[in-house]
């Protein structure tokens, strides 16, 4: 069940033209920066965004002018772990890495300890109202985000499309606690569930 939503995700993703998919990113990054999540966090953990994914480099761009410390996914030589690694240049400092995703070129920063971090912006291929996700497929997001302080926010990015009814998590998923689309800010625990 897992493969077929992730496949309906990526594949309503790739429905998308590059002009609405940047439209639509632009979107999400606007309500994106007007959350006090966002406002008030001084060290920012984000996904590098590939292929038909909501953008994030936006987001990179506007966080690191705004003076936040902008950490970056880069995948650990297991394949099943992240590190958090801070960039200030992305265009010169990220290069094609793991399945092809940028990612610090400089595999040799001890990266930044999970408990600095004030939130952490997530991808998914497919979000539920309940905050479940569903990642790129290796795991290393779910292994990555318990590691956070208690109380950190947990932000995925999606496109409106990418919303399905229901995933059952396995015990090991982690759910996000926003889910920000071109439409809507999913409040997870929110009574009506959602903020405009």
């Amino acid at each position: 069940m897992k493969a077929e939503l992730r496949r309906r995700g990526r594949q309503a993703r790739k429905r998308l033209s590059r002009e609405e998919a940047g439209e639509k990113s632009r979107q999400i990054a606007q309500r994106l920066f007007s959350r006090p999540e966002y406002r008030e966090a001084k060290t920012l953990f984000i996904y590098v965004s590939t292929g038909s994914e909501a953008g994030t480099g936006e987001i990179v761009a506007a966080a690191l002018a705004a003076g936040k410390t902008v950490a970056v996914p880069l995948v650990e030589e297991d394949r099943k772990s992240l590190r958090a690694v801070p960039v200030r240049d992305p265009e010169r400092e990220l290069a094609p890495g793991f399945r092809g995703i940028r990612e610090p070129a400089d595999r040799s920063s001890p990266g930044i300890d999970p408990r600095e971090l004030d939130l952490a912006v997530v991808p998914g291929t497919a979000f539920d109202r309940s905050g479940n996700r569903l990642g790129r497929g290796g795991g290393c997001y779910d292994r990555f985000l318990p590691r956070l302080r208690e109380g950190v926010p947990r932000i995925g990015l999606a496109f409106e499309c990418q919303l399905v009814e229901e995933i059952v998590p396995d015990p090991h998923d982690v759910p996000v606690d926003l889910v920000i689309t071109e439409d809507r800010v999913l409040e997870i625990g929110s009574s009506d569930n959602c903020a405009d």
